[in-house]
């Protein structure tokens, strides 16, 4: 070969490996992000139960398709697509009345998911008016600071007839997948995640609901409640066009605008929307009302709410997607002066 020709090939490399450089820098060349639609097998349920079927293998394949992964802007690398795998799972076992074997191996999958990230979840029981049993699955992400606890959640059980995927498979699959996150990240102050059962009302007609986190709180010692600076209830939050944060105003609000100011620094569109249940309509209720600043994160409306037509498949990722992010982000800017402020209100 000539040196003219040993000259021009050199020049032509260049120019490729400067092309790949500017190509790469724009995002062209980035590999696409896949994902096994496959879920995740849970183990025998003590009860007999059997695990997802391949239906929802395809309905959370279908909801991927739909949502491809956008980019997270608070870097904590939040996945709205695991979190509708795992609300697909949930809904796979059907109506799940408190107490019913259905409650219960969904409860035992949330434990198996999160044994999967390395937590030791407790499994806590009680007993429900009808005489049956229901159940919390409680796990913790230690923090920086271990003396102070922050409080998310989101209801296992649904009202039948209804499989419940938005109310509430999709607030657990958020929870879990806020736990996955925690797991690897340790936060400022400890995560205590609990997937309240029987939230719903044993017997309808009564103010018999929320047993769940009732309960939960029942059993905390004095010590245990003022170490908890704040709870939040994730429920129905795949479905809709609105995002609120919900109290009943009548116990600390503190919570409540400090998530709003938040919402606005950061161009997230969430509105305050009061909880006009007397007894409240969500598990926030317990804790609000024993003087925890406590909110609810919801998105409205949801036309399929208690139907049977609560189903996977109307499960979107935009909803999913921005109520995990923000959850996640809140809870890694729990500094000092914001758990400060928030103790101030209690």
């Amino acid at each position: 070969m000539s040196a003219s020709a040993r000259r021009r090939m050199r020049h032509a490399c260049a120019v490729m490996a400067a092309l790949v450089v500017l190509l790469a820098a724009s995002g062209c060349t980035r590999t696409p992000v896949t994902y096994e639609p496959r879920l995740a097998a849970s183990p025998p349920s003590k009860l007999g139960g059997t695990v997802p079927s391949q239906d929802s293998s395809r309905q959370a394949a279908a909801l991927m398709r739909l949502a491809p992964r956008a980019e997270d802007p608070a870097g904590y690398g939040f996945d709205p697509i695991a979190a509708l795998r795992h609300a697909t799972a949930i809904a796979a076992f059907g109506p799940r009345p408190g107490g019913s074997p259905a409650e219960r191996q969904a409860a035992e999958y949330i434990a198996a998911r999160l044994r999967e990230l390395g937590y030791e979840p407790r499994l806590q029981e009680f007993a429900l008016p009808s005489g049956l049993t229901s159940v919390n699955v409680i796990a913790v992400a230690l923090g920086r600071d271990e003396s102070r606890r922050f409080l998310i959640g989101g209801h296992i059980d649904t009202k039948p007839p209804s499989p419940g995927a938005n109310d509430n498979a999709s607030g657990c699959g958020v929870v879990l997948e806020t736990a996955r996150i925690l797991a690897k990240n340790p936060p400022p102050v400890s995560v205590e995640m609990v997937f309240w059962g029987t939230e719903e009302f044993i017997p309808e007609g009564t103010d018999s609901h929320h047993l769940g986190s009732r309960h939960h709180l029942k059993t905390l010692t004095g010590q245990q409640r003022d170490q908890l600076v704040g709870a939040v209830s994730v429920d129905m939050v795949g479905v809709g066009s609105s995002f609120h944060v919900r109290t009943m105003e009548r116990g600390p609000q503190s919570l409540r605008d400090m998530m709003l100011r938040d919402a606005r620094a950061r161009g997230t569109n969430l509105t305050f929307l009061k909880d006009l249940g007397r007894t409240g309509w969500s598990d926030h209720e317990p804790y609000e009302l024993h003087g925890v600043p406590a909110v609810w994160l919801q998105w409205q409306k949801d036309p399929n709410y208690h139907t049977v037509r609560d189903a996977a498949g109307m499960l979107r990722a935009a909803p999913v997607r921005t109520t995990g992010e923000f959850l996640v982000g809140f809870i890694y800017r729990l500094d000092e002066e914001r758990i400060a402020r928030l103790d101030a209100d209690r």
